[in-house]
Parts: C-alpha cells; sequence; structure tokens
C-alpha cells in the first residue's frame, strides 16, 4: 500500500490561519458586529492570527492590532501594532524586527512621514529612550580659553547634572598642557563611577578625548553628576581641559 507524504507543519499552520482569517471575513459580512458592545465578563479575545483593524472612509488602515512580520523563530506569528496617518504612513510601530529564540524584545517606535524613529524605548537595556539623542552645547574653541589646573590629584575641571534618560552617555573633552616636559591624565566620573579610559594630555598637541557610549548605573529618572576631571602626572605647566557635549546613547 502507498504510504501518503507527510504534510509540512508550516503548511499546516497557514492554512489554519486561511480558515480562521476567512471565517472572521465571514462573520464581520454578516453585520452581526454592527452597533455591538460588550460589557462584564473577559471581554473579546482574538486569537490563532487574528487581527483587529480599523479603516477610513477612504479605505486606509489606521490602526491595526495583530500579526506583524517578521514571524517568531518558531514560526507562530509576531503579535505587534501598527497606528498609520490618513497618508498611509506610519505614526506608530510596536514590534520586533530582528526576534530571535535568545532575545525577543519588541519596542514601540513614534516615526516620522518619513519613516524615520523620532522616539522609542530602549528595549535591549529594558528601560530609558533610544531615540532621540538629546545634546547641544558650545564650548572654547581656543585652547588657551580651556580651564586648567596643576593639582597632582584628579579635580573635577567640569560639571553637569542631568536626569537619567538613557541607558548609556557619551562625552567629549579636550586636552593638552601648555609646559615642554608636562604630562597630564583626563578622566570622567558619573556618581563617582569612571565612565571609560582615562586619557593623556601632553604639551603642544590639543587632543580630542571620547568616552563612551558606555553604560552607566541608576533606574530610569535618576540624579547624575557628569564630571570631567584632570590631573598633572608631571613637570611645571598647567593641564588644559576643555568640554564638548554630553549626550545619551541607546544600548
Amino acid at each position: 500500500m502507498a504510504q501518503e507524504a507527510a504534510v509540512p507543519l508550516s503548511t499546516v499552520k497557514e492554512l489554519a490561519r486561511q480558515i480562521a482569517r476567512e471565517e472572521v471575513a465571514k462573520f464581520a459580512r454578516s453585520g452581526f458586529l454592527r452597533n455591538a458592545s460588550i460589557s462584564g465578563g473577559d471581554g473579546l479575545t482574538i486569537k490563532d492570527g487574528g487581527a483587529l483593524r480599523l479603516e477610513t472612509a477612504a479605505g486606509v488602515e489606521s490602526f491595526y492590532v495583530g500579526p506583524v512580520q517578521p514571524d517568531l523563530p518558531d514560526g507562530s506569528p509576531q503579535p505587534g501594532m501598527i497606528v498609520r496617518r490618513n497618508d498611509g504612513t506610519i505614526a506608530l510601530h510596536l514590534y520586533d524586527p530582528i526576534p530571535s529564540a535568545e532575545d525577543y524584545n519588541q519596542f514601540l517606535a513614534w516615526r516620522d512621514r518619513a519613516g524615520n524613529v523620532v522616539i522609542s524605548d530602549d528595549t535591549d537595556s529594558g528601560q530609558g529612550l533610544a531615540r532621540p539623542y538629546l545634546a547641544g552645547a558650545f564650548y572654547p574653541a581656543r585652547v588657551q580659553d580651556f580651564l586648567k589646573t596643576t593639582n597632582p590629584a584628579f579635580e573635577t575641571i567640569w560639571r553637569e547634572r542631568r536626569q537619567k534618560q538613557h541607558p548609556k552617555l557619551y562625552v567629549e573633552a579636550w586636552g593638552a598642557t601648555d609646559t615642554s616636559g608636562t604630562t597630564g591624565e583626563v578622566r570622567v566620573m558619573v556618581n563617582g563611577v569612571q565612565l571609560g579610559a582615562t586619557q593623556s594630555a601632553t604639551a603642544g598637541v590639543v587632543t580630542q578625548y571620547l568616552f563612551g557610549p558606555a553604560a552607566i548605573d541608576g533606574g530610569f529618572g535618576a540624579n547624575l553628576s557628569v564630571e570631567i576631571q584632570a590631573r598633572r602626572s608631571a613637570g611645571t605647566g598647567n593641564v588644559q581641559v576643555g568640554a564638548a557635549w554630553v549626550d545619551g546613547r541607546q544600548s
């Protein structure tokens, strides 16, 4: 007796989804849900790949809750949400663009009309913002206008205070010494914890320092004291330090 070939599980799942969609569509066309209301009980439950859609009079799908692409690694649908403007562009989007068995973290994104993410949560770390990056500051352009120190121990030259909005911080500074044979060191501390590596300052060379982006301690909204510190490690001259900016970054 000939043996029938096994039907792939993915095909069975897709067929079941299609049947469910057709049954929901048939039920909707029946008019049963017109002017319907739900009160008490467990409310309305949509399962097995079903979706809820709201369309404008022009046929634009303005609100959608249901399966979104890509599917989850096991082939099951990824539940998500999409809110569109009247021109069809996405305004809000809840999904994971690259879900994996080890890392499945959906994020909620607010997009502009060009499709760029302008505001989103940092889902990988589980706290704070991923976008936007918030920063903006002027700083001295001439090295002679930098703040100076001759202290052999680290002391705070620049300080900035903020509330934690992102999981990471990124700091830029400049440094040099004003006398041959004089050297120094520059570092950044956040609430007493060093951010990035200690950098060197030498005579005749104005060096750009980039600290981070690196993760910082504290919960969302925690008060942060960001300090650029410097010390003279050798010689008799000044260590000169210019602060550029500090901003938050996503994980």
